[in-house]
């Protein structure tokens, strides 16, 4: 079992509507290396990944080394929503450079080993298959995307997706958001193919999503799917009619998980293990949350949408 295989499974989980903390892990893991503990909780959710027979959308996906783990590890067939372009480059030079240096490579895959390097233990799978990149849809997820989807019809959606299209590269091009790598050859440009890689998805992910959080639960609500998000910024000014059943704002990250909780009677709670961020404390009625905790993950599995 990996370094991050054992740290998962002593992070904190949910059971009935409570968190607990199965093993208080004193191990957390750093920045860098949090797309793939990230992968690995993912993996141990959701059978479809593991079995290469999931379609995810990688929500805000942002350069894409999540959905090219998926990609090349996996099988999986990943799609990233983000309107900046994927920028693979700094994976695929780690990747060479383990190719190119075995000795190393095979020390880096150990999980003893004080250079323990994640991407190590997965060359073997990622050498052996054929190399893939993930497919991108060059728009922004958000509540117009989410009607845009639910507007039944070819007409509708078409002429949302040209505009939306439009309006991310035009965003990038003026300096908004980019990174640094020109497009893609996989970006989707068809509104025919983009609706077919949205319609066809059988799970979303969301790590970080910023402004996209609460469309990217609502589209997977919509098309009766299962997500994993990890909320974090709560942009209260960019929402000011996210309001709580008592009046409340929701302007601080508690109200915010809260908020989220109450678009889906099965949503469920985890932990991933990161190092920087706080382990946080929830009781029954979600009444308290650390503001510091950015590693929560709210999530639902295939049957607890089968019935909405």
């Amino acid at each position: 079992m990996s370094l991050y295989k054992s740290r998962l499974h002593s992070c904190i989980c949910t059971m009935d509507d409570q968190v607990v903390d199965a093993a208080k892990a004193p191990h957390r893991l750093g920045r860098r290396q949090r797309v793939f503990a990230l992968r690995e909780w993912i993996r141990a959710t959701y059978d479809g990944v593991r079995t290469g027979e999931a379609r995810v959308l990688d929500v805000a996906g942002g350069r894409g080394d999540l959905s090219w783990l998926l990609c090349n590890v996996d099988g999986v067939d990943a799609v990233i929503i983000d309107p900046r372009p994927t920028d693979h480059r700094s994976l695929l030079k780690s990747v060479s450079w383990l190719s190119s240096h075995q000795v190393e490579a095979k020390e880096r895959a150990m999980p003893d080993s004080p250079n323990y390097q994640p991407l190590a233990e997965l060359m073997p799978v990622i050498t052996a298959n054929e190399r893939c990149a993930p497919r991108h849809l060059r728009a922004f997820l958000d509540q117009s995307f989410v009607d845009a989807i639910s507007g039944h019809g070819d007409t509708v959606w078409s002429s949302f997706w040209v505009g939306a299209k439009a309006r991310a590269l035009s965003l990038v091009s003026h300096g908004a958001a980019s990174h640094d790598a020109p497009p893609g050859p996989l970006d989707i440009s068809s509104p025919a193919e983009a609706l077919a890689a949205v319609e066809k998805a059988t799970l979303l992910i969301g790590f970080h999503p910023d402004q996209a959080t609460e469309a990217c639960i609502d589209l997977a609500i919509h098309l009766k799917v299962p997500f994993a998000v990890c909320p974090c910024c709560v942009f209260p000014a960019e929402f000011p009619d996210r309001i709580l059943p008592d009046g409340r704002r929701v302007a601080k990250y508690p109200e915010f998980i809260e908020y989220l909780r109450m678009k889906h009677p099965m949503i469920r709670l985890a932990e991933l293990p990161f190092s920087g961020i706080h382990r946080h404390q929830i009781d029954p009625d979600l009444a308290a949350v650390s503001p510091a905790a950015r590693s929560t993950v709210l999530y639902t599995l295939p049957e607890d949408m089968a019935s909405t």
